[in-house]
């Protein structure tokens, strides 16, 4: 049985806002969009390689301009809708001063 807040805000898909069965889910177009960061990636920076360079291989850009950080890791490539799902809880959890 759907609560009263289902009815009121229906379960939409985080991407593209069509309603989905759940809360906090992407639809099936959406989903296949999303290109997820799979190895041969950078071991600091954590950017994808086109090749496989080998294990603990660091791209050009960690070589040249080294991180403060060990390690950055994203699991997916920031388009589409992974970069919808990040600026819309951006603007969410955004200051009021900022919207």
């Amino acid at each position: 049985m759907k609560s009263l807040g289902d009815l009121v805000y229906p379960p939409t898909c985080l991407g593209c806002g069509i309603r989905t069965g759940r809360h906090a889910a992407f639809c099936g177009g959406c989903w296949s969009q999303i290109r997820f960061i799979e190895r041969p990636y950078c071991d600091r920076l954590g950017l994808p390689f086109s090749y496989d360079p080998g294990p603990g291989m660091l791209s050009a850009q960690a070589i040249a301009e080294p991180p403060v950080f060990d390690r950055l890791r994203s699991v997916a490539i920031h388009e589409g809708a992974a970069r919808n799902l990040v600026h819309s809880r951006n603007i969410a959890t955004a200051p009021t001063w900022r919207r």
